[in-house]
């Protein structure tokens, strides 16, 4: 298994490649069942399954304003489409002349001249190249001239990956993370770096990590208290999770993420963290004094707990 980035490495000839392309952001199960599409047809010809995907997102680049967010960072995409079984991964960077490519053109220099595919599964209505004038009528037209095999796939198949995609970022959105749970079997992962707080939550005896995500355009669940993992180089530690504007401690309104771990006394500034959110435990609110946010926090602290040793 290899991810590879086009123009950074030299693509290996592949055998007998089943190939399919997309952003798949959020690898939920509709895509999985795609990717298994793929595994068995890799398996029936002898073949290789390659995942084509994009960075960044089309939308993103294409309208830098149409906020457009991520449910999974590059990275951890890649990880999760691998996870799935798939042969290998190209990265393909989605600039300014990958956009400008004809459909045409995209059919000879990018998917025939980079993969010589012996198949390509894809949606009926998926649409690619320049202005996204090229579709699966177009690559139906050039399969005497480049012998590769078309599976399309279903409609209701189609539909339920479409469906499923605005459904998950929909949970997570609502800090929905039981469904979310359900469509991916994994639990909603933000990454990024511990970062300096205004440090008043060790004042009250609930010290925090602030983290700085390193993925700035990915979706935020809804401002809350949540419970869940942080993990520290090898660590797996239970904790909770305030994503808000904190009213009682703070006047500015700019969004924090901050994780309160359970029986942790360490300094780990600047420290590469990930935290894994696993259920919502109430709506974020101001309190009259530090003093009764601290009593509503003992009462959080043992809900997350519970939650967490319930799982």
């Amino acid at each position: 298994m290899a991810v590879y980035t086009l123009g950074e490495n030299i693509l290996p000839i592949f055998d007998n490649p089943i190939i399919t392309m997309g952003t798949f952001d959020g690898v939920h199960q509709g895509h999985i069942q795609l990717f298994n599409k793929m595994k068995e047809e890799a398996k029936r010809v002898q073949g290789t399954s390659i995942v084509i995907t994009f960075d960044p997102h089309p939308r993103q680049f294409l309208d830098p304003n149409s906020g457009v967010l991520l449910l999974t960072p590059l990275a951890q995409k890649l990880d999760y489409i691998l996870k799935s079984g798939i042969d290998h991964v190209v990265v393909v960077p989605f600039n300014k002349a990958f956009a400008s490519l004809s459909a045409q053109a995209y059919v000879a220099e990018f998917i025939w001249k980079q993969f010589h595919p012996h198949t390509i599964i894809i949606g009926y209505d998926h649409h690619f190249g320049h202005d996204r004038q090229g579709n699966i009528a177009l690559l139906k037209s050039y399969k005497e001239k480049y012998p590769f095999q078309l599976i399309e796939i279903p409609a209701s198949q189609l539909n339920n990956i479409a469906i499923s995609s605005t459904k998950l970022r929909k949970a997570i959105a609502e800090g929905d993370l039981k469904t979310a749970f359900e469509m991916t079997h994994r639990h909603y992962k933000l990454e990024g770096v511990v970062v300096k707080g205004n440090q008043i939550g060790r004042t009250i005896g609930y010290p925090t990590a602030n983290i700085k995500l390193t993925e700035p355009l990915q979706l935020i669940p809804q401002q809350g208290v949540y419970s869940g993992y942080l993990t520290l180089a090898q660590e797996r530690l239970e904790c909770m999770i305030n994503i808000g504007i904190r009213p009682t401690v703070s006047k500015e309104n700019s969004i924090t993420i901050e994780a309160h771990i359970f029986n942790f006394d360490r300094t780990i500034y600047d420290s590469t963290v990930s935290l894994e959110m696993y259920s919502f435990i109430r709506s974020e609110i101001k309190f009259a004094s530090l003093e009764a946010l601290k009593s509503q926090l003992d009462i959080d602290a043992e809900t997350a707990k519970n939650a967490l040793h319930s799982h």
